[in-house]
């Protein structure tokens, strides 16, 4: 975060299991907010202890149809952070929990749309996926994260910005899968060590198609980098030139 503020930037940044304290904080926090937001809704005389909470809690949903899937995103934010252990707490302005879930378009025999709706998924999944898993990998079916922000933000802007950040990661899952095949590789036990190197390799080509005056794309740039040992020898062991 240091290198952030010492950049004048700002940041929203995805808080996973990895941090598993602060993931977990965020997830009770919002779980609690729903509930207390609801008994409001239901009875207006109701008092909550969370009065201070729900004073900037804000919360946007969106669905969609998505190639082969039908998407639900809930994203709730609120700018009260007291309850959150997290170092460097006192720059954050805006805390929240995305959940997001994906349900695989299915049709029957006849060609007749059999997807289920949102409940049904999460109670009893599909056909194809009778076992709904739940996580922060954006393979899951019900992808769960939180969301820290040194900015104040609503819930909409918020999911804005994390599907304008999730555009970046299946644009590289594209190259990755398209131009290196890395959905077709058999390895296994050395599969992360691959997996890194490949974006290693696709971040020099990347590199190099920028250098690049004519325009090449990944594909071409490979082919060239194939054919050509004096492009490894500049871009591999003789050192990347700093980009301005």
């Amino acid at each position: 975060m240091g290198a952030i503020e010492n950049g004048e930037g700002h940041f929203v940044l995805t808080i996973k299991k990895s941090n598993p304290l602060t993931y977990e904080e965020l997830g009770n926090l919002f779980d609690i907010l729903e509930i207390e937001q609801r008994k409001q809704k239901e009875d207006s005389k109701y008092q909550s202890v969370f009065n201070e909470f729900l004073e900037t809690y804000d919360v946007y949903e969106s669905s969609e149809k998505n190639r082969s899937r039908m998407e639900y995103r809930k994203m709730h934010v609120c700018q009260n952070t007291q309850t959150i252990t997290m170092a460097g707490m006192q720059d954050i302005k805006t805390i929240g929990w995305l959940r997001q879930v994906r349900i695989p378009i299915e049709k029957d025999v006849d060609g007749n749309n059999i997807t289920p709706d949102l409940k049904t998924f999460l109670d009893q999944g599909t056909v194809r996926r009778p076992k709904v898993t739940v996580g922060d990998t954006l393979t899951d079916d019900v992808h769960l994260v939180g969301i820290i922000s040194d900015i104040k933000i609503g819930a909409k802007e918020a999911l804005r910005i994390k599907r304008a950040h999730w555009k970046i990661e299946n644009a590289l899952h594209h190259v990755l899968d398209d131009v290196m095949r890395e959905d077709r590789s058999s390895a296994r036990k050395s599969k992360n060590n691959l997996a890194l190197i490949r974006k290693f390799a696709y971040n020099i080509l990347k590199i190099a198609c920028i250098q690049d005056d004519t325009g090449k794309g990944i594909q071409e740039m490979s082919d060239m980098f194939s054919d050509d040992l004096n492009l490894i020898a500049q871009y591999v062991f003789k050192g990347i030139p700093r980009m301005r």
